[in-house]
């Protein structure tokens, strides 16, 4: 692989709500999506993900760890997905799967995953680009690189107590600061969609946050997330035949 594309992209488009600017105006850290910067892509192709074996998901294990420093904290937990992109199915040996996902949990506050469906999926997740503006969507920006459309979203939600633990529901971001920041879940999700098919993503999420730095300072690795879905070795890995 001699060729190394450009990083700058060949177009950018950037979407972030009205009420999501209140928030970071008024933080000191700017969430950063529409800025960051991509690595360069070093594959030299336009791959689409294939099916999963068990060699693509010690691949997706490394990279978690080698890019995501502070996934390192946390235990490592590999998933294969069954067709459905839901049910947990076991993996080894030649048997392949169409999606999957790898998780760092770090205490009670914060997780790291990364996820990938092959082109063949039925679960490859949305369409490349920024999705339509939705209430708890707080920013958004979207651009090509010579690895495929990258999409970064930064997303608030709050808990749900009376729907069972764990769950959370959409809130606007002009209502966050009425929120107990203990019921805070903010996200940052890093999307490659691959020119051929298929989708690597990467995603921190932050359970409760200290108040004044509600979604701006939450985060501690989005650049390594941007990183992470760019990997060369994860991208030759998935792309294989």
């Amino acid at each position: 692989m001699s060729e190394i594309p450009s990083p700058r992209s060949a177009s950018t488009s950037s979407r972030l709500s009205g009420a999501g600017l209140l928030i970071l105006a008024a933080s000191l850290v700017i969430a950063g999506v529409a800025t960051t910067e991509a690595q360069p892509s070093r594959t030299g192709t336009r791959p689409q993900v294939v099916a999963l074996d068990s060699h693509g998901l010690d691949a997706m294990a490394a990279a978690l760890v080698d890019d995501v420093r502070s996934a390192r904290m946390g235990r490592l937990r590999v998933v294969a997905l069954a067709d459905d992109g839901v049910s947990h199915v076991p993996q080894s040996g030649d048997a392949r799967v169409q999606s999957a996902f790898v998780l760092s949990r770090i205490g009670n506050n914060r997780e790291f995953r990364l996820y990938v469906a092959s082109a063949a999926s039925r679960n490859d997740g949305p369409s490349a680009g920024c999705p339509d503006a939705t209430t708890s969507l707080v920013a958004c920006s979207e651009r090509e690189t010579g690895d495929g459309v990258e999409v970064i979203e930064t997303w608030v939600s709050v808990a749900l107590p009376e729907a069972g633990p764990g769950k959370y529901t959409a809130i606007a971001p002009v209502d966050v600061g009425a929120a107990p920041a203990e019921d805070l879940r903010v996200e940052r999700v890093v999307r490659l969609f691959l020119p051929g098919g298929g989708m690597v993503s990467a995603r921190e999420t932050v359970f409760g946050v200290e108040s004044g730095n509600v979604v701006a300072a939450a985060f501690v690795e989005s650049g390594s997330l941007v990183e992470l879905v760019h990997d060369p070795t994860l991208l030759t890995s998935l792309t294989a035949s």
